[in-house]
């Protein structure tokens, strides 16, 4: 076992996280709402730079941790939806063919977004679910 994979194998072991190794790829990675500055420095471990072009991209919403994994600061911090962006996401996701609502499901709609903060993923997900049912 080489020496990338005990440490890939010690950070999913200890962190439940699902890795897909990119060794000798040229590539980009994304990893979504990483909570500490320990777990970025377990994952970026398990990718030196190769000097091979390949990228990671992170979200989180933790400022700390974005400074750290990004050290020159050179963030882009996005703002959270306001209600009005948050409405109008809303219904883009869960009527797609443009089909409206009734007062009623305004109301739902409004009440659950009160509850995503603005924001977007909670909103994308939780539209994705209705879209079903509404």
């Amino acid at each position: 076992m080489t020496l990338r994979n005990e440490c890939m194998n010690k950070v999913i072991s200890r962190k439940k996280l699902k890795v897909i190794s990119i060794v000798g790829m040229a590539g980009i990675g994304r990893v979504d709402d990483i909570w500490s500055n320990e777990a970025w420095d377990d994952f970026q471990s398990c990718f030196p730079d190769d000097n091979n072009g390949s990228k990671i991209m992170l979200t989180t919403r933790l400022k700390d941790v974005a400074l750290h994994a990004q050290s020159d600061g050179n963030l882009l911090c996005l703002p959270f939806l306001t209600e009005e962006e948050s409405f109008d996401l809303f219904k883009r996701k869960t009527f797609p063919t443009g089909n409206f609502f009734n007062e009623l499901k305004v109301l739902i709609g409004k009440t659950i977004l009160k509850k995503c903060n603005g924001l977007p993923l909670a909103i994308v997900v939780i539209a994705g679910f209705l879209k079903n049912y509404f």
